[in-house]
C-alpha cells in the first residue's frame, strides 16, 4: 500500500506520471506479469467488461509461447477503465 500511495504523488519519470506507474505496479503485482510482459500488452489486450475481467497474454508476447489469460481483481478494473478512457 506505501508504495502505491507514495508512487501515486511523486512526479513523471520514465515518461510515466506517478499515477500511471502506481497503476503499472498494482497491474505487475496482481497477475506476476513482469516488465517485458507489461511493456508489450495494449488496450486490445484487455477484456475489461467481461463478466470475469482478464487480459489475454498473446503467445507472441508471452514467456513460454503460449496464450494466456489471467484474470483482473474488481478493484483494479475501474482504475484501468478510467486510464484507457473506456
Amino acid at each position: 500500500r506505501w508504495l502505491f500511495a507514495t508512487t501515486e504523488t511523486e512526479p513523471t519519470r520514465h515518461g510515466l506520471s506517478g499515477r500511471e506507474r502506481a497503476l503499472v505496479y498494482r497491474l505487475a503485482v496482481m497477475t506476476g506479469l513482469r516488465a517485458g510482459e507489461l511493456s508489450k500488452l495494449t488496450r486490445g489486450d484487455f477484456r475489461l467488461t467481461d463478466d470475469c475481467p482478464h487480459s489475454v497474454i498473446p503467445a507472441n508476447k508471452s514467456k513460454n509461447g503460449k496464450t494466456g489469460y489471467l484474470p483482473i481483481a474488481s478493484d483494479l478494473v475501474p482504475r484501468l477503465l478510467e486510464y484507457m478512457g473506456t
